[in-house]
């Protein structure tokens, strides 16, 4: 991928996240998700916003990913909810340390 598309692609995830650190770990988590065989449907979809054919906005709208994030959002909710307040705690610390608190 050319750098100028990989730039544009971390502008615009800042402007999305509010946050520099939180941008590039979704760029990451693009790149892990295009290179994995879990979903081809994922994988394409993550391609396509890496490559610049298709922005986040658009992918997020898309029928492939809207079951597969509504399960893990669930799963995800399921954990969270079973977590003790000192873990709660601890990972809400682990994340404002690792991503910071939202710029401007």
């Amino acid at each position: 991928m050319p750098d100028d598309q990989d730039d544009d692609l971390h502008r615009d995830l800042t402007r999305m996240a509010g946050n520099a650190a939180l941008a590039s770990e979704v760029r990451d988590s693009l790149r892990r998700l295009a290179a994995s065989g879990v979903s081809p449907e994922l994988a394409a979809m993550a391609q396509d916003v890496l490559s610049g054919r298709s922005s986040l906005r658009a992918a997020a709208d898309s029928a492939a990913l809207a079951g597969q994030l509504s399960e893990r959002i669930e799963r995800f909710q399921q954990w969270q909810a079973e977590l003790t307040p000192e873990e709660r705690e601890q990972f809400l610390a682990d994340a404002r340390a690792r991503f910071g608190e939202p710029e401007g």
